[in-house]
């Protein structure tokens, strides 16, 4: 039986897993397990000159333009100031982050038709600041964004694949490829490595994969040998054993901007994380509302309402498979302080919640919230599907979140702990 590891090396480990991860921005062909990448349109809640906006993860943004795109990214080692602004620093304490945005113009390209294909049902609304003139309601989201005739016979078609971003360049039949230019505005040191594009900035080192070509002929997709040149900072094609000019050519590059490991446009924070007897990774956090990463068939799929809810994760050993991800949560705050795995894979969940309406199982040791918070105890089955018991255990007044004589750091008032003995039975300490 695996009893509690020790936190702090455990969930370094997992920081460290999440920070590599977000540092990954590459061209590749891998496919991601995340949702997909969403577009929405811009109706005044940003820049006139944006058409669509997609996120990249954490503050990491997309923004296609009229004949550009522009990629926004920020330094991940400075993810913790944004989280200390919520809890550590004084109102009004101003804070700097690293950030580093490039722009891509297509050079000589035509006023291309610029239009959302494949449109959601959900929409988004943006009520920021007092200035109504910012606000926009209604914004229509949509999987893919296609510039028509973004150069003669020529459309890009920009689109997702899980939440790697992906661009096609279809050069129709009379299209010529030698059209198509990329020019990189606001990055220095711009070049080639084994057919890759490097692409150097304040914050990251990217790498765009070399490309990939193809053409679909009499039903068989045939793949084009396709090379980057790269004169000064102006990037296009080309083709040594050229192809066929009376078929459809695609051009095929694809973006890893980002491996998302939270909420889509809201914050998430890591409390808590472990491990099974197989090596799988638990990680236990908050979640500040809806957009989390959860997983169909999951116990809870949609955010409970509230500050905050308990959000859970599942990986393989190696972090590159997500298992499971689920929402856990009332109308209120609720936190995970602690979590544990047993023999068969069972997730126990030690936290605290505001909630009155915190997800309990029948005939649970307390069913109801006895006032303020409460501590709660959780099991989950190992596929994350179903609740295999929960219980309040409080009285009138404040359990399981530490007071002010207790809380002298950051983080103090969610100690606590649980573990496991020998035949599976849950032992919590605390407050």
């Amino acid at each position: 039986m695996k009893t509690k590891p020790l936190h702090t090396l455990l969930l370094l480990c997992i920081f460290l897993l999440s920070s590599h991860l977000h540092g990954q921005h590459k061209h590749t062909h891998s496919v991601s397990y995340e949702e997909e990448m969403l577009y929405v349109e811009n109706r005044g809640q940003w820049d006139s000159k944006v058409f669509y906006r997609a996120s990249l993860g954490d503050l990491n943004g997309l923004f296609l333009e009229d004949k550009s795109f522009t990629y926004l990214f920020h330094n991940t080692d400075d993810s913790h100031l944004i989280h200390d602004t919520y809890y550590t620093r004084p109102p009004g304490s101003p804070i700097y982050v690293r950030a580093h945005a490039y722009k891509v113009n297509f050079l000589n390209a035509l006023d291309a038709n610029i239009l959302g294909a494949n449109k959601q049902l959900l929409k988004h609304n943006y009520f920021h600041g007092n200035d109504q003139s910012k606000w926009a309601s209604n914004c229509e989201v949509f999987d893919k964004v296609i510039y028509e005739n973004l150069y003669e016979n020529i459309n890009l078609e920009a689109y997702s694949q899980g939440k790697n971003f992906k661009y096609d360049f279809v050069v129709a039949p009379g299209g010529a490829t030698e059209q198509i230019q990329l020019e990189y505005e606001g990055v220095e040191g711009l070049h080639l490595k084994d057919g890759h594009l490097i692409i150097p900035t304040s914050v990251e080192t990217i790498t765009e994969f070399k490309p990939y070509a193809y053409q679909v002929i009499d039903g068989e997709k045939q793949t084009i040998e396709c090379n980057y040149i790269l004169q000064n900072n102006t990037l296009s094609f080309e083709f040594p054993n050229g192809f066929d000019q009376n078929q459809t050519l695609i051009i095929d590059p694809t973006v890893i901007a980002a491996t998302l490991t939270g909420t889509v446009n809201n914050k998430n924070f890591g409390h808590t994380a472990t491990f099974d007897n197989s090596g799988n990774i638990y990680t236990g956090g908050i979640s500040f509302g809806s957009g989390y990463p959860t997983t169909t068939g999951a116990f809870q799929e949609d955010y409970g309402g509230g500050p905050t809810d308990i959000c859970i994760s599942k990986y393989n050993p190696t972090g590159t498979q997500l298992l499971y991800a689920t929402y856990i949560g009332g109308n209120s705050d609720d936190f995970p302080h602690s979590i544990v795995a047993d023999f068969s894979g069972q997730l126990y969940i030690y936290g605290s919640s505001l909630s009155v309406d915190y997800p309990t199982t029948t005939n649970a040791f307390q069913s109801t919230n006895g006032g303020q918070f409460d501590i709660i105890v959780t099991k989950l089955n190992p596929t994350g599907s179903a609740l295999v018991g929960s219980t309040y255990l409080g009285g009138n007044g404040i359990d399981g979140q530490n007071t002010a004589t207790l809380n002298a750091n950051y983080g103090d008032q969610y100690r606590g702990e649980i573990v496991l003995d020998a035949q599976g039975n849950p032992y919590v300490s605390s407050n």
